[in-house]
């Protein structure tokens, strides 16, 4: 019985499905993305990042197809650059978002050259980093934090999903100077924000 139920798994057929860099990310159907994480629960608690924002010009290292970003406008910040590594996603973000405050580029955070990209500013107020890192090769996290780091003028926020709260993200962010400042509990993975240290 059980070497029956053990072939069956093994056979059974998976619905064929894009390769992920093809398909999008976010679940929003009204928006035409079929992806597999559903968007509102990505945006739950992100009001709380509201007076971070403000006035604010802010990059999102691994922005999929823009919805939180688009979630943040109310804020008022002066602009966001979103980043991702499928041109598949950006080109659904610019298609979907055309505020002239958001801008979306390909970028694959796992390049070592990334940010030597003209697409990059020298310098950003808030750079924000969302359920990415844990994704990034176990190699290169600590390098491409340390690099977005070094253009964050004053915030960095982060969202790491709790089974991941043991990467160094938060001691790589107080050693180029960041030092905890909020954290907001939200289903997931908490919020948490690190203001650069004066001096």
């Amino acid at each position: 019985m059980l070497r029956r139920m053990v072939d069956m798994v093994a056979t059974r057929r998976r619905p064929s499905r894009p390769s992920g860099s093809n398909r999008t990310y976010y679940n929003a159907p009204h928006l035409g993305l079929d992806g597999h994480m559903d968007y509102r629960s990505r945006i739950v608690g992100f009001e709380a990042l509201y007076p971070y924002l403000a006035g604010q010009s802010v990059l999102d290292l691994g922005c999929a197809e823009g919805l939180i970003l688009d979630h943040l406008l109310p804020a008022g910040p002066a602009s966001i650059h979103g980043v991702d590594n499928s041109q598949h996603r950006i080109e659904a973000a610019r298609r979907l978002f055309t505020d002239p405050r958001l801008r979306f580029d390909v970028a694959d955070l796992n390049d070592p050259t990334c940010f030597q990209s003209s697409s990059f500013a020298a310098r950003y107020d808030v750079v924000m980093i969302l359920g990415v890192y844990q994704h990034l090769l176990a190699e290169r996290r600590a390098q491409m934090l340390a690099e977005a780091l070094a253009r964050c003028g004053s915030t960095f926020i982060l969202r790491l999903p709790r089974i991941h709260a043991d990467l160094d993200a938060g001691a790589v962010a107080q050693h180029a100077g960041f030092a905890p400042k909020a954290r907001f509990e939200r289903p997931g993975g908490d919020l948490q924000v690190f203001a650069r240290a004066p001096g």
